[in-house]
């Protein structure tokens, strides 16, 4: 959720009140593990919670929280991009170690042109890829934005030619609908970094680089022996 991209000072006396706002926002997430669905039950999920517990290190440690969206953007195919980052078995099964096969995010998009350090409005370009819409998540690096906006520019090419000689129609050439985008986008919160033209966007798995927002926070509760109700918060690095 996003935290901190606003201040107000509390209402008036005549009920009025103020209220300023700020792009420097930040990035806070609850993650919560109910019993009832899956939960942190048995030897071997309760160890691994707690060593991931003990490795985060308290608010001194940091994490890559994955970024979970129900409506992704789509490929080319007009597929929606996978939020796993591994395939498994056609059962459904995985290997000896109950790993999958890891799978490299396809780039499908790229930025347009250099961003400086703090804007909030990028040009994306992609070829033959439906548009980002606000409220698509990317990601860029380590970190995650959200569309607020979104423009995009459409321009059909690949034109058809037989013996080197491009075929036309009514005195324009034929083309095999091949559709390249200028997207422009807003996006919250601004750039934690400068990018680069070219930079990749992640759009199926996205992440945030965080920490746990307090020590006290993650602890788990044992009244149960055998399972329990987790719920652990992060707040971006930044």
């Amino acid at each position: 959720m996003k935290a901190g991209p606003s201040r107000t000072g509390g209402r008036s006396i005549s009920g009025s009140e103020q209220v300023v706002r700020s792009d420097a926002g930040y990035w806070a997430m609850r993650a919560r593990v109910i019993v009832p669905f899956s939960g942190v039950r048995g030897e071997e999920r309760t160890l691994a919670y707690r060593g991931l517990y003990a490795a985060v290190d308290g608010m001194a440690g940091e994490i890559l929280v994955p970024c979970v969206a129900r409506w992704r953007p789509y490929d080319v195919h007009g597929r929606m991009l996978s939020a796993a980052a591994a395939a498994t078995f056609a059962d459904g099964g995985g290997l000896m170690d109950h790993s999958g096969f890891g799978q490299t995010e396809v780039v499908y998009m790229r930025a347009g042109a250099d961003a400086a350090l703090g804007a909030t409005r990028i040009t994306v370009l992609h070829t033959d890829v439906p548009p980002l819409r606000p409220g698509h998540y990317f990601g860029l690096g380590d970190r995650l934005y959200l569309v607020a906006r979104a423009w995009a520019n459409p321009s059909v090419h690949g034109v058809i030619a037989f013996g080197g000689a491009p075929i036309t129609f009514g005195g324009e050439p034929l083309n095999f609908g091949s559709v390249t985008y200028s997207e422009t986008i807003e996006f919250w919160p601004k750039l934690r970094a400068p990018l680069a033209a070219g930079e990749p966007l992640i759009l199926g798995r996205p992440v945030c680089r965080m920490r746990m927002a307090a020590d006290e926070t993650g602890v788990f509760d044992q009244i149960n022996l055998n399972s329990a109700d987790v719920s652990i918060d992060f707040a971006e690095v930044w």
